[in-house]
């Protein structure tokens, strides 16, 4: 039971409540004893008072009769004009009727008065900056001062015991679990561009199309506030920024990967600063907001620092940069106030930066605070340019293939070109070389997005699954094609020699670019691929192997347009963290996730014809030697589209191995015939031509998924007689047409 004095200490009113001592209390108890509920009180028995001046008394005086107390005049003793009954509203935590002599935290004025009083104030309790507190038996009820840390995402109460408390203030959740969204973002794209120093190559990036984009972004929305009255975007007066999908929609936010889709109370900000050395600043964060809306906005700044001791390699998480303390600026305060960045992660960040660890033989989580600032694929720029730069790189492959290719073309890149004297002398019988691209963009629409009319029938924001739109050139000849839906569009083409000055008269290049419109957003996205070649060297200048940074093409993203600039991706970082799942490897075929229906293994597409045309060449010259005529030439052998089997086509055709296709003179004559299953047909042509010569042309095609769309390679020579005897000079290098359609 509760001591005496305690219970005295409970029962008096919460403004005589404040620092009471003991000895104080005893004096009081005196006085209560002789006047037996005196004051404003007619009688002594308190037993049935309901009020919070008689609370507690019903032990010591339980013989008087307690009515007057009960009409509540004890609860406006300190309101000398109320009288019996003008104040029943001050048992409920107000005083409407009592004027401007009211005193006490109960009503509205006074020195412990609050600006809105306090509602159902308990018996025994008090109220005191807004809050309830209550006396319980198993404590002392004491107003304590707590003091101020300096924090302003504490706030300090008293608990029922009298001990100070601080619990956290929610109003920092926003922009702390925002700021750590942009740092999570910046600390990701800085590390994209992570380079070992003591490597040159690493920063000889290719010719750039777009301007720098300048780091900098005011804040969002541009008036920096929510306030209606100060012109912010908050129409429907609830003190919110209202839900807009263009607020966020500008470069720096886009390559952050930062959007707000819903109300929000603080506009944003980032900033890129500092020269990037380690230890120092890199960037700031900023968040602004002026919540009472009485123009003097309060301002919060998260600054974030390169990483010290990075060593020799990349971090593998994304990390380049550690954030410094969170710091706020107070509306109506002149110092700054500082935040330790893991307390603040700890409370308001509320995603992932739990671990488990293993402890007396079990597994708990526990939260690394400092997890919370390390980001993750996910919040790489990487992560949301996944799809074209897979594709991309897929079509980066087949370019890397096709222009390592031998050609015997007239007007062909000299790399291409195994004997460019022949191809010359002969060049009024060879094809003319065609710069590898297309019309346009495929798909034609050049959107994915329903609202905007493009190629959307089911309105989800991806174009439709359309089996043909790669099937002409050039995805015919890089064996590019998609075989679902997909978000981007996309185009290819070569830019001629001399495109660049400043590279000199023999570069010239091939680009890969991709569009789309991100979230259905009128001003498109652009990403592009563009490797630049030297006519002079061999494979034209392409690496044989992919084994240095300098190796690997370069990225360049324009999040908003040609316009506002772009920024370049290091592609060697992205496929270096093996971020993308399934058989993504750099190889001669193909990089990145290939698809599965077209046939393109390089013992199908390449080694069969190129083996076989071979073959027939060798057995030509040795019957040409002897002979210095051809036997009849033959039709297509098997028939034209022997090997598909329609009208149910195998995406994988085959023809049989059959030796009664290969009875007719010509190829028992050059002992040529295919005995194993294949995928091609064949057939030699000539021609005659000056001097007496004979201009021949061997050919292999094969529709190999079927679609009427056959791939055709072919091999040229000359055979001639003369006083050497009959011979047959082959041109190297080949002439092909949707080779990997």
């Amino acid at each position: 039971m509760p001591s005496l004095v305690e219970l005295l200490s409970c029962g008096i009113g919460a403004k005589w409540r404040v620092g009471m001592s003991a000895g104080t209390t005893a004096a009081v108890l005196v006085g209560l004893l002789a006047g037996a509920c005196s004051g404003n009180r007619e009688a002594a028995d308190c037993a049935a008072c309901s009020g919070p001046e008689c609370q507690g008394m019903q032990d010591i005086l339980p013989q008087a009769d307690c009515a007057t107390c009960n009409s509540g005049v004890a609860d406006c003793r300190g309101c000398p004009s109320c009288d019996a009954g003008s104040c029943p509203s001050c048992d409920a935590g107000n005083c409407p009727s009592c004027d401007a002599g009211c005193v006490g935290p109960d009503c509205g004025t006074g020195p412990d008065a609050v600006a809105e009083p306090c509602k159902d104030v308990p018996p025994g309790g008090y109220c005191k900056d807004g809050h309830v507190y209550d006396c319980s038996e198993e404590g002392f009820c004491n107003a304590v001062e707590c003091e101020d840390d300096g924090n302003p995402c504490t706030l300090e109460v008293v608990d029922s015991v009298g001990e100070c408390v601080r619990v956290v203030n929610e109003a920092c959740r926003e922009p702390i679990h925002n700021m750590i969204r942009i740092f999570r973002g910046a600390s990701a794209y800085y590390a994209d561009w992570w380079c070992p120093l003591n490597d040159t190559k690493c920063f000889n990036f290719p010719p750039k199309m777009g301007q720098p984009i300048s780091m900098v972004q005011d804040v969002s929305p541009a008036v920096g506030t929510c306030c209606v009255s100060k012109g912010g975007p908050d129409k429907d007066g609830d003190g919110f920024c209202d839900p807009s999908a263009n607020r966020f929609r500008t470069p720096v936010w886009r390559i952050l990967g930062f959007r707000l889709d819903g109300a929000h109370r603080y506009a944003y900000g980032f900033t890129e600063s500092g020269d990037g050395s380690y230890g120092e600043e890199m960037f700031s964060i900023h968040a602004v907001a002026d919540l009472d809306c009485d123009g003097k906005p309060g301002e919060w700044g998260l600054r974030g620092s390169m990483m010290e001791g990075l060593g020799e390699k990349p971090s593998p998480a994304l990390s380049i940069a550690t954030p410094l303390w969170f710091e706020y600026l107070p509306e109506d305060a002149d110092g700054i106030q500082q935040i330790p960045a893991g307390w603040a992660a700890e409370r308001f960040w509320g995603q992932s930066g739990w671990t488990l660890e293993e402890a007396d033989d079990d597994w708990h989580e526990v939260f690394a605070a400092e997890a919370a600032f390390v980001p993750t694929f996910e919040d790489s720029l990487y992560s949301r340019l996944t799809e074209p730069i897979e594709n991309l790189t897929r079509i980066y492959g087949g370019a890397r293939r096709y222009y390592r290719q031998p050609k015997a073309q007239v007007g062909a890149p000299a790399c291409q070109l195994p004997d460019g004297n022949l191809v010359q002398k002969y060049s009024k019988y060879l094809p003319a070389y065609e710069p590898l691209g297309g019309d346009g963009w495929t798909p034609v629409e050049q959107c994915c997005c329903a609202s905007m009319s493009g190629k959307d029938t089911d309105d989800n924001g991806m174009c439709d699954l359309d089996c043909c739109q790669f099937s002409a050139e050039p995805w015919t000849s890089l064996g590019f094609t998609i075989l679902g839906p997909h978000a981007w569009w996309y185009r290819f083409e070569e830019l001629p020699l001399g495109f660049d000055p400043q590279a000199g008269a023999d570069t010239f290049a091939f680009r890969a670019e991709a569009m789309a419109n991100e979230g259905c957003n009128p001003v498109a996205s652009r990403v592009a691929m563009i490797q630049t070649l030297d006519a002079t060297k061999k494979s034209c200048g392409l690496p044989v192997l992919l084994d240095a940074p300098s190796d690997f093409p370069w990225v360049e993203y324009f999040p908003m347009s040609d316009e506002n600039g772009s920024i370049r991706l290091p592609l060697f970082y992205f496929w270096g963290m093996s971020h993308v799942v399934g058989n993504a490897v750099w190889n001669e075929i193909g990089m990145g996730i290939p698809e599965s229906a077209p046939n393109h293994d390089l013992d199908v597409v390449l080694f069969e014809p190129i083996s076989s045309l071979q073959s027939m060449a060798n057995g030509i010259s040795a019957y040409w030697k002897d002979n210095c005529v051809l036997p009849p030439l033959p039709a297509w052998t098997p028939a034209m589209g022997g090997c598909c089997k329609y009208p149910f086509p195998d995406l994988k055709p085959s023809c049989k191995g059959d030796a009664t296709y290969w009875q007719h003179e010509f190829w028992t004559a050059i002992g040529f015939r295919m005995v194993v299953p294949h995928h091609y047909v064949y057939r030699v042509t000539t021609a005659p031509i000056d001097g007496g010569e004979l201009f021949v042309t061997l050919e292999a095609e094969g529709d190999l998924d079927c679609d009427n769309i056959p791939g055709t390679l072919r091999r040229f020579g000359v055979a001639s007689t003369g006083p050497n005897g009959c011979t047959v000079t082959w041109i190297p290098g080949y002439d092909t047409d949707n080779l990997f359609e």
